[in-house]
């Protein structure tokens, strides 16, 4: 098991060093804000797809949380704009 935990990391460590070159070279071509709204697009249908897939939670439990957790989202176009 720590095998494959090792791996993981691995390919999530690339995969972050791809994503940071590839949002710059998008953002070069159609501009920073549609490139973000692009790439969040993207990942919000993504993560559409794995949590009908693979998810247990309950999107229903969203009114229990703390409303200031619900800022998360909100805060990466604060990392994007900085």
């Amino acid at each position: 098991m720590q095998v494959l935990g090792i791996l993981l990391s691995a390919v999530a460590g690339a995969a972050m060093s791809l994503q940071g070159v590839f949002n710059a070279r998008l953002a070069d071509k159609v501009g920073l804000f549609e490139s973000n709204a692009f790439v969040q697009g993207t990942a919000f249908l993504l993560s559409l797809v794995a949590m009908f897939v693979a998810g247990n939670g309950s999107l229903g439990a969203l009114g229990a949380a703390n409303k200031v957790y619900w800022l998360g989202g909100a805060l990466g176009i604060v990392i994007t704009l900085t």
